[in-house]
């Protein structure tokens, strides 16, 4: 497992960036797990950044939101997820 950490300042393009590098990881089969701070953060960029890419793969919005045992959701997810 690689943890890699990405830090800018505000309106740097961190989300932009780092959504495109891991659709560029999915698409070549490796499991991405993308954390942001808020809720509303992830659902942004999930709607406007990673699903106009068209993925081939599963994409979900984990988070209080959507979940009612989120630590639980994200491993079923990975599990379930197809390897590359």
């Amino acid at each position: 497992m690689k943890i890699r950490y990405f830090d800018a300042l505000a309106g740097a393009g961190k989300t932009y960036a780092l959504a495109h590098y891991a659709d560029r990881l999915a698409r070549a089969g490796d499991k991405v797990l993308f954390v942001q701070p808020s809720k509303l953060l992830i659902d942004k960029t999930v709607s406007t950044e990673i699903t106009p890419l068209e993925p081939r793969y599963g994409v979900n919005a984990i988070h209080g939101g959507t979940s009612q045992n989120v630590v639980r959701s994200i491993v079923e997810h990975f599990v379930a997820a197809e390897a590359g």
